[in-house]
């Protein structure tokens, strides 16, 4: 970006006649000696005046986050902006943000005792709308947002005696019995079990392609499809509770999908009768995951089955893996196809 002598600013770029760094830095110097004495007739760009955080807000919204995230999401977004970014930099233009003031923020947001991971997702919020403003060249460049250091979160899983404990308590309920086995024997989340149809499951394995929220089917996490293949016992679940009351596996009498409340009263109470500690939906997804990795599958395989994203968000259960650390080191003990042929007589071995 090169200033005029009459004020005015210009961009210059091109790419030099050879490809080499000496030759870009001469080709720099050449262009802006050109348009310093008025050889290249510089372009006069009238900028708008960039908007405050709360007017472009509403654009964010009905673009970007419309475009790219799903409905939960986009209620997510929505909720911090309301409770902890409008407060602070409703009336703040997009490109005053910087260090100093992301940095001060920060520091309020841990005064008011919020958690260092809830921190990280109010900076996210922000940071998505500063790198958008900069992609449709509002701003000429987001501010960088600097995540607090987070520890590995702890997972609540049941062991395998816990987990049929909570089995045998909804025996009487075999419908509620089945939706556990979805979460612990196949890795379905809350949403995907709410959604989860008699079409979806076919030849012994079920087809996992949609999820509920707010009583509406949309998408799964990652907008993926995955098959899952059950196990015996899941199997048997589906036989023992096919229904003709609608197309929902999970449903009340008149065939309409169970609520998040009804789902989520249920395990507590199950959880009370088997004995054990208080568990939920999602720490049953925990519970297949890990009690994969505690017999030995492997990380890509757990991934695919419980339909992460990231490898990153598998591998957190890879420390269960019995034995793992053991195998690894025994693999040193064994013969090395070089060195453990050579001759172990120093005399009569040839030097090489």
């Amino acid at each position: 970006m090169l200033t005029l002598p009459n004020g005015h600013r210009k961009r210059i770029n091109g790419t030099p006649a050879i490809n080499t760094k000496k030759a870009a830095e001469a080709a720099e110097r050449a262009h802006i000696a050109r348009a310093l004495t008025g050889q290249v007739k510089p372009k006069i760009v009238t900028r708008k005046e960039v908007p405050t955080l709360g007017k472009f807000w509403p654009e964010f919204m009905d673009t970007y986050v419309a475009n790219n995230n799903k409905q939960s999401e986009a209620d997510t977004k929505e909720i911090i902006y309301r409770v902890h970014i409008e407060p602070e930099f409703s009336k703040t233009r997009l490109n005053d943000f910087g260090r100093r003031n992301v940095e001060a923020f920060k520091a309020t947001l841990r005064r008011k005792g919020l958690g260092r991971k809830r921190i990280n997702n109010v900076l996210t919020v922000i940071g998505k709308l500063l790198a958008y403003a900069e992609e449709i060249e509002i701003i000429e460049q987001a501010a960088s947002m600097h995540l607090l250091k987070v520890e590995p979160p702890k997972f609540r899983f049941l062991d395998y005696e816990e987990y049929e404990a909570l089995l045998k308590a909804a025996e009487a309920e075999p419908e509620w019995r089945l939706a556990i086995l979805l979460a612990g024997s196949a890795g379905l989340r809350l949403g995907e079990i709410r959604a989860l149809q008699w079409k979806d499951r076919t030849n012994k394995q079920l087809t996992v392609h949609k999820s509920m929220y707010k009583s509406k089917l949309g998408s799964t996490k990652g907008w993926n499809i995955r098959t899952v293949p059950m196990t015996t016992q899941l199997a048997e679940a589906f036989t023992e509770c096919r229904h003709l009351r609608g197309k929902f596996v999970i449903c009340n009498a008149d065939g309409s999908p169970k609520k998040v409340t009804q789902m989520r009263a249920v395990i507590p109470r199950l959880c009370a009768v088997a004995g054990i500690d208080h568990c939920s939906w999602h720490p049953l997804r925990h519970t297949f995951c890990s009690h994969l990795a505690m017999r030995g599958a492997p990380a890509k395989v757990i991934q695919e089955l419980a339909g992460h994203s990231d490898l990153t968000t598998t591998l957190k259960y890879m420390h269960l893996a019995t034995g793992a650390k053991e195998q690894a080191i025994e693999l040193l003990e064994q013969v090395n196809p070089i060195t453990d042929m050579l001759p172990t007589d120093t005399e009569n071995s040839v030097s090489i």
